[in-house]
């Protein structure tokens, strides 16, 4: 947005600008950060409240990694 000599400034003109600024930087966020906060194939953590509902490879895997079956006390 311009300013204009002559021109009366008018609230809309200023809200507008907030706006489209605004936007702009939700857009650029949305675009590298993503819709959840981290990136879609590997977001670095989950929080499961019941590891039974994990698909049969997660389980496998977290188990190989020695990360299941948690022990009581340990979250």
């Amino acid at each position: 947005m311009r300013l204009q000599q002559g021109r009366v400034q008018i609230d809309a003109d200023w809200n507008e600008q907030v706006d489209i600024a605004a936007e702009r930087v939700r857009a650029g966020t949305r675009d590298v950060i993503g819709p959840a906060g981290g990136p879609l194939p590997a977001p670095g953590f989950e929080i499961v409240a019941d590891p039974s509902t994990l698909p049969a490879a997660v389980v496998a895997d977290l188990t190989a990694r020695g990360l299941l079956p948690l022990a009581r006390g340990t979250c």
